[in-house]
């Protein structure tokens, strides 16, 4: 439990329904520096780097949960854990935010054809869609780490605008499901990226359960630009 003194008000964390175990987002996390534990179960085996041994007393493996809270013996994943404050250091080295991009969705026109015309059969001739180009929006996703009672990650979601993105909107742009993007991400000035923070730290105040206005919303684990394709 979180003590603070009397003219002091505790950060606050901010309700989402969009929530993910967080044993899972952490294997999400380590997608991005390129590092995929094996599984055995309960453990995930991490291999580590020889550059980044030196912060685990040598180790060469870690012991990370599959799922839920940590067992005996497995890494702990509290966002002040050693573990923890490795990985955030290792990503904060990637730039000021995360890039990725819905799973499922097309990446070329070729594929939005085949999606339209699935319908149709053509006899003796060619299709193809005329006057389409795929370009790339950005949406953010703030991570917020849970409490001791869920400890599941939290994500709050903005759209390029600044706005919150509508809970049915999420699982309909794929924003539900991101693959990391670890090479060429397409570009976003920085300036950009602090105004969509700001905007998402605003609209996760506003979903806490917090009624005291000048309440602070504890800081995001992670930040994320969702790249979404729009045809």
């Amino acid at each position: 439990m979180t003590t603070a003194a009397p003219d002091t008000i505790a950060p606050v964390h901010p309700e989402s329904p969009h929530r993910e175990d967080a044993a899972h987002f952490v294997r999400w996390l380590l997608a991005h520096l390129t590092l995929q534990p094996q599984e055995s179960p309960p453990d995930a085996l991490l291999e580590l780097p020889e550059a980044d041994r030196l912060a685990f007393a040598g180790q060469q493996r870690l012991r990370l949960p599959l799922s839920g809270r940590p067992l005996a013996g497995q890494e702990p994943l509290d966002w002040d854990s050693r573990f923890a404050r490795w990985l955030l250091d290792r990503l904060a080295r990637l730039g000021p935010a995360l890039h990725a991009r819905p799973r499922r969705q097309p990446m070329s026109v070729t594929e939005v054809t085949g999606r339209l015309f699935a319908a149709y059969d053509v006899e003796n001739g060619q299709v193809h869609l005329a006057g389409c180009q795929l370009t790339d929006h950005p949406f953010l996703r703030l991570s917020f780490p849970g409490t001791n009672d869920d400890p599941s990650t939290r994500h709050v979601f903005v759209a390029p605008d600044g706005s919150s993105v509508s809970d049915d909107l999420i699982p309909r742009l794929g924003l539900n499901e991101l693959e990391p993007i670890t090479q060429l991400p397409p570009r976003l000035e920085e300036a950009a990226i602090r105004s969509l923070i700001a905007a998402g730290r605003r609209i996760a105040a506003k979903q806490s359960t917090a009624r005291d206005p000048s309440a602070a919303v504890v800081d995001p684990v992670a930040v994320t630009i969702a790249w979404v394709r729009h045809a």
